[in-house]
């Protein structure tokens, strides 16, 4: 096969950055072999990497920093294992043989950006750990690094056919286990082990979630199915292939199977606000930088020493989980500012430190508020070290004057009345600036500044008011727990938000808008008003027009 490297290799000591080519059917092996750290191999086509004499079904084994882009690699030895760091990019994978169809980072960084299974082959595992190779395996496998690491960029996908599995994504060792028919029995697996190193998975990509499998904090073991005599399948085994360090996964999560390793911690940072609902189980600590996540039924934490973290604006719903779907679901820290969703009977008991606001929303959260009624009387939280401010609740429309209330214990309760702790009636409202502008079409906000007894958040956004415009009342509809008004003419359609009139006109025109509460909701029992101007598109006076007036001295 023809390899042809462009500029030639056989660099001086230092010289590092250098792109070389491989053309269509060269041999990539030789390729890597002579290139130097740091170096690019680009595929023109089809690089092959073939069998050594005398290592058959051996781990290909890079040993330098490299980068290989472009095309596709024909990998004919049992897998590929690092001893550098390797980044693949806009690469098609063809693993035809499928002992070991895997990359093994031993201890390095592997990058796959764009990186893709070819069709008809072999879908492909990953593993941050090293190698156990089976007892009658020779070859040599290197001592793996410190930490390994995994970073997933692009539209990466570890799927194929379903030959041996589909591809996922381990923290520990890949082990060796019973690999002929006549070793294929429990007692033919492969030894217990441990990666002693740390682990970081980053799925930075935008890919699906399907294609990268599950993250596995254990490692796993490839042997032939026990009672049948070919094939080989990669199992994960918390129990017997553990790993000693710390395990971090971040970006896009995939489900997570936290089991094995000593610690585990997840990131989740989403680049959207769909809702997500993944299944994690076994997790040590979960932060929630941003998006909209929803943990399945079958989701857990592993124990009550973990920490949770809801960022500003993302939103992490806990309802459904089953420690505490209906009971009590303790963990030790939460860094809070965002929303949390939890059960309609359940408790969340925070043992340790709590900062930041929190929004909590029952039966999950829906349009910023509460998608069942919370339960009167029902303790929600414990949390001995959270203060006054720690914790607010999104209000549903069968009570939107109830609230999350604390005693001195730091136990919030949710509780509804007319006054003190018991509810948080509203004191005054008033539009600030009092006037605003518009245009037909578009979406105009109007803010408010909303005071109530006990300091809490006072919610407009789910009372039935009256708005009047121009004098005259707006029909008003409700729509899964909040509000909508439509001027009398359908000149504005309008909604409150988060204590904001949103308006959209349809018409030009100058509006004087009122808005009503009612005294039900109020802390003196008395009608609240504000009122605020609104003018849509361009308004003028009309220009003075001179008029000359001819007096008739005659008649004086």
């Amino acid at each position: 096969m023809a390899v042809t490297l462009l500029p030639p290799i056989g660099l001086a000591a230092g010289e590092t950055g250098t792109t070389h080519t491989v053309v269509n059917g060269g041999d990539l092996r030789s390729a890597v072999d002579n290139a130097g750290e740091g170096d690019t191999i680009n595929l023109q086509g089809t690089g092959h990497v073939n069998l050594v004499d005398g290592e058959y079904d051996a781990p290909w084994s890079i040993k330098r920093s490299i980068t290989i882009q472009g095309g596709t690699i024909d990998l004919r030895p049992g897998g590929i294992i690092l001893e550098a760091d390797l980044t693949l990019r806009n690469v098609s994978l063809s693993f035809s043989n499928f002992v070991r169809n895997a990359i093994i980072a031993n201890g390095h960084t592997l990058t796959l950006e764009n990186v893709t299974c070819a069709d008809r082959t072999f879908s492909v595992n990953l593993f941050c750990g090293g190698l156990i190779p089976n007892d009658f395996e020779t070859f040599p496998v290197q001592a793996p690094g410190p930490e390994g690491r995994i970073v997933i960029l692009g539209n990466t996908d570890l799927q194929s056919t379903e030959l041996a599995g589909g591809g996922n994504i381990y923290a520990g060792n890949l082990c060796m286990g019973g690999m002929d028919g006549d070793h294929n029995g429990p007692g033919d697996n492969g030894a217990a082990n441990v990666f002693s190193g740390n682990c970081v998975i980053d799925l930075s990509g935008s890919g699906s979630t399907q294609a990268l499998g599950t993250v596995y904090a254990c490692g796993a073991q490839q042997r032939i199915p026990i009672g049948a005599q070919s094939g080989k399948c990669t199992y994960p085994d918390p129990d017997n292939y553990t790993v000693a360090g710390t395990v971090h996964i971040s970006g896009k999560l995939i489900p997570i199977r936290g089991a094995g390793a000593s610690v585990v911690d997840a990131t989740y940072i989403s680049p959207n606000n769909y809702l997500t609902n993944p299944t994690m189980t076994d997790l040590s600590s979960l932060r929630l930088e941003k998006g909209n996540l929803a943990l399945t039924q079958d989701s857990n934490f592993r124990d009550a020493s973990a920490n949770l973290a809801v960022s500003n604006g993302a939103t992490l719903d806990l309802s459904k989980l089953i420690s505490g779907a209906g009971g009590t679901l303790t963990i030790q820290d939460l860094a809070g500012g965002g929303f949390l969703g939890l059960g309609q009977s359940q408790t969340l008991c925070i043992t340790g430190a709590v900062s930041g606001e929190t929004s909590v929303g029952i039966g999950g959260i829906f349009n910023n508020a509460s998608s069942s009624a919370p339960i009167q009387g029902h303790t929600y939280i414990r949390a001995p070290q959270s203060s006054a401010s720690s914790f607010r609740l999104l209000p549903h429309s069968s009570d939107p004057n109830m609230v999350l209330a604390p005693d001195g214990s730091g136990n919030w309760t949710a509780s509804s009345g007319s006054s003190g702790v018991e509810g948080d009636p509203i004191i005054s409202l008033r539009f600030d600036p009092p006037a605003g502008h518009g245009t037909i079409g578009q979406e105009t906000e109007l803010p408010l500044v909303v005071e109530s007894e006990n300091n809490f958040y006072a919610s407009l956004d789910f009372l039935p008011l009256t708005i009047n415009v121009n004098g005259a009342p707006a029909s008003r509809k409700e729509e899964d727990g909040y509000y909508t008004y439509t001027s009398r003419l359908s000149e504005l359609f309008m909604t409150i938000c988060e204590n904001t009139l949103c308006v959209t006109p349809y018409e030009d025109g100058t509006y004087s808008i009122e808005l009503v509460v009612p005294k039900k909701y109020t802390k003196a029992g008395q009608t609240l008003r504000s009122s605020v101007t609104l003018t849509v598109g361009e308004t003028t006076q009309p220009t003075p027009v001179p008029v000359s007036i001819s007096v008739n001295s005659s008649f004086a």
